[in-house]
């Protein structure tokens, strides 16, 4: 959800510069220190006497400071400061956000994971804005449509993990069913929108994730289906989610 769409902004942008490798350095950046920032916040908040895990964290921070401000100095030298500021002030909030709401038990929020996948998909813009400088209509849609795809493929898994725990009558199911379900009929509906809009690529795109989606929550009734290692199960979703991409970058590429 990070480097995907970064990669696909790249190729719809059908074109390269030097500024993609530090925009590259700061998302991959602010998604390290997320860790460590964790780990001090606890050492901070909970723990009452200091851990080891605490001076590796502040290390790591250390290692990863320098490289991330250097990067973003330079982006900021090069690049429309504004949508920077824009996303960086919105990067920031979230990983504090997300932070203080792991450090407290409460990282399977459904709220934030949704957000995070919002703001991982938004790496499209922030590589878009590295070689175009500015943004145009057609990175937003790229980020819309892979929010989209990435919001319901994580309700889907997350139906599954809620069958796997039910099977061992430790969850009940029926509510995640139903929310991942809704997530699909949104797609579909979505895609409905983009064939009214004249928009076939994108409704071919999210009718292909709505649809698979779709037909693995009904094959959740299957106790084999729903014994998948989840190995295999991230697996199929990375090649779900580039075949997604591919579909995508095909039907917004520029006529």
């Amino acid at each position: 959800m990070l480097l995907l769409p970064f990669a696909s902004a790249l190729v719809l942008a059908g074109r390269l510069s030097w500024q993609v490798l530090p925009a590259a350095v700061v998302l991959v950046g602010v998604f390290l220190i997320r860790e460590p920032l964790v780990t001090l916040w606890r050492q901070a908040a909970l723990w009452k006497q200091p851990r080891p895990e605490a001076a590796a964290a502040r290390s790591a921070l250390a290692r990863y400071a320098p490289f991330l401000a250097i990067a973003g100095a330079v982006l900021f030298w090069k690049l429309p400061r504004w949508p920077l500021l824009v996303m960086g002030l919105a990067a920031a909030v979230l990983t504090a956000v997300s932070v203080d709401l792991i450090v407290h038990n409460r990282q399977r929020s459904l709220l934030l994971q949704v957000s995070i996948a919002a703001g991982l998909n938004a790496s499209a813009l922030v590589a878009w804005l590295a070689v175009r400088q500015h943004l145009d209509p057609v990175v937003l849609w790229l980020w819309c449509l892979q929010f989209l795809h990435s919001a319901a493929a994580l309700l889907a898994v997350r139906a599954r993990l809620e069958a796997r725990l039910a099977a061992r009558g430790r969850s009940d199911v029926a509510v995640m069913l139903r929310r991942a379900a809704a997530a699909q009929a949104v797609l579909l509906l979505a895609a409905v929108a983009c064939i009214a809009g004249g928009r076939v690529g994108p409704a071919a795109a999210l009718a292909l994730s709505g649809g698979i989606h779709g037909v693995d929550l009904v094959r959740l009734r299957s106790p084999s289906f729903v014994a998948l290692s989840l190995r295999r199960v991230g697996l199929r979703e990375l090649l779900l989610s580039l075949v997604f991409s591919a579909v995508t970058i095909a039907g917004l590429w520029p006529n």
